[in-house]
């Protein structure tokens, strides 16, 4: 770590949770040393109701007539006749020499930061569709997002997209592969998906299953443990974005404290802080959680390296007000379990007789569920109010939209 990204980091050492530390820093960082880029591959699209477009004059007339001129880089979307898209780069503001994230999980330190709402379940319900269902298929990723309250999927199977409206409703539906009349492509179960990447990668490779779980059983002292989805010659194909978290690796480490620990490194290209920090880093916390209590193993160092993190420019505003917040808990207040145990208690008999025990198994991580990975952390005694309901009520999620 440079002197300048020390510097940042020591500002706000002792302030919350170890996650609230990196996150200020590297907010503030970014604030004060980011560039901005120049040609951005995302946009936004804003939508203009009861507007309309004068193609010479290349002018948006507002419904309150306010007239809004496209510049060279800018271009619109006609829905209808009243119905106008302003297609706007996404500018970013971005570093490439921050360096990692580090936890030490056994020591009771989390990657979760209380300076917004954290999406726990959805986070886990994502890295499981990647890593352990081995798909892109968003019908699949809306059964993960749905829980005994709430049925997230309403595709229907056997179902003409032409007979019946049939949507998906999760984020990664503005990736979908699509046909020139905007009709979801469909996969080999009948439903949408974004193509040849994620897990469709992790699918056709075996990456995790092969080079992860299958290796730190069979040969728990290897330096070759690891599954990387950037892989060129699967982009040949259709798909949707290209993998931004690509890579992680795995070191069993055998403590001076007689304990057996299983070690995380995570790569990662490209990190819309503001809006993905929290979620990234909690879903691979969540993968070494389970796959260590799958294998009887206690998650030690969890390492987080992103090349390039960025905001959007627009979000100036809400990195300048997350900065202001003040964090609401220590990592001290925090315990995670899998399974309604502790990381910390491994289940030892499975160590070096995993072999026997059969694929119904819970402590399966193939048959773990996006509620086997839990954060506790404290109930107020007088009003019942969970630490998420505190966070949500204290330092609420700013509104951010989705660049494309």
């Amino acid at each position: 770590m440079d002197l300048s990204t020390y510097n940042y980091l020591k500002k706000y050492l002792g302030e919350g949770t170890t996650a609230d530390q990196y996150y200020k820093a590297i907010l503030n960082k970014i604030l004060e040393e980011g560039c901005k880029d120049k040609d951005p591959r995302p946009h936004w699209e804003d939508v203009f109701y009861n507007a309309t477009y004068d193609k010479k004059e290349r002018t948006i007339i507002t419904s309150d007539k306010k007239e809004i001129m496209l510049n060279d880089k800018e271009s619109v979307k006609i829905i209808n006749d009243n119905t106008v898209i302003l297609i706007t780069p996404a500018y970013t503001i971005s570093i490439n020499d921050f360096g990692s994230c580090k936890y030490n999980l056994a020591k009771g330190e989390i990657p979760m930061s209380t300076l917004k709402p954290a999406p726990i379940r959805t986070a886990v319900a994502e890295i499981l569709w990647i890593w352990q269902k081995e798909t892109t298929d968003l019908v699949t990723f809306d059964d993960l997002l749905s829980t005994k309250r709430k049925q997230v999927r309403t595709w229907v199977d056997g179902k003409d997209q032409c007979e019946i409206t049939q949507e998906i409703h999760n984020w990664w539906k503005e990736w979908a592969l699509r046909d020139k009349n905007n009709s979801y492509l469909l996969n080999e179960n009948n439903h949408p998906y974004i193509g040849q990447t994620y897990g469709k990668i992790n699918f056709d490779h075996k990456l995790f299953q092969n080079y992860v779980y299958n290796d730190i059983i069979n040969n728990p002292d290897s330096r070759y443990h690891g599954a990387n989805l950037f892989q060129m010659e699967d982009f040949k194909k259709p798909h949707g974005l290209k993998p931004c978290v690509y890579e992680n690796r795995w070191f069993v480490r055998h403590g001076n404290d007689k304990i057996d620990y299983l070690d995380m490194f995570v790569n990662q290209r490209s990190w819309d802080y503001i809006k993905a920090s929290d979620a990234n880093q909690i879903q691979y916390c969540a993968l070494l959680c389970m796959v260590a209590k799958d294998l009887g193993y206690v998650p030690g160092y969890f390492m987080y390296q992103a090349q390039n993190i960025q905001i959007y420019d627009r979000f100036k505003d809400i990195a300048e007000d997350l900065l202001a917040r003040k964090p609401l808990f220590n990592d001290s207040d925090f315990e995670i379990k899998v399974l309604d145990e502790s990381i910390l208690e491994p289940r030892l008999e499975r160590l070096n007789n995993h072999d026997e025990y059969k694929k119904d198994d819970k402590y399966n991580f193939y048959n773990m569920t996006p509620d086997s990975f839990k954060i506790e952390g404290p109930i107020d005694k007088e009003t019942n109010e969970t630490y998420q309901q505190k966070i949500k009520r204290i330092n609420p999620m700013p509104n951010l939209p989705i660049a494309i």
